[in-house]
């Protein structure tokens, strides 16, 4: 990447397409496991996919974040956490409940 003054703004064709992750729709991205291969937990993420799992003594939720925090992302996760199939790969519940 050229290098570029301190004062001048980011142009786009200098940056490379690979640093930005797209957005997910659970509709029609949750089908594809390689659409949240980048997924990797954060502590709320862990704390909610726990609670789904039933291992928190809270039954009731309400999920509100900032846009960009990666709900869908969870959520896509968590289905696939579900599902198990084998186009999603192996799912190691074990990181997620130690």
């Amino acid at each position: 990447m050229p290098a570029r003054k301190q004062d001048a703004k980011p142009n786009l064709t200098d940056m490379d397409a690979d640093l930005f992750l797209r957005s997910i729709n659970i509709e029609f991205d949750a089908g594809y496991p390689e659409r949240i291969g980048h997924f990797r937990p954060t502590t709320k993420c862990v704390s909610l996919i726990r609670a789904l799992m039933g291992l928190e003594d809270e039954r009731a939720f309400f999920l509100v974040a900032p846009y960009g925090s990666g709900k869908s992302l969870t959520a896509a996760y968590g289905l696939h956490l579900i599902e198990n199939s084998k186009a999603s790969g192996a799912v190691r519940l074990s990181q997620l409940v130690a």
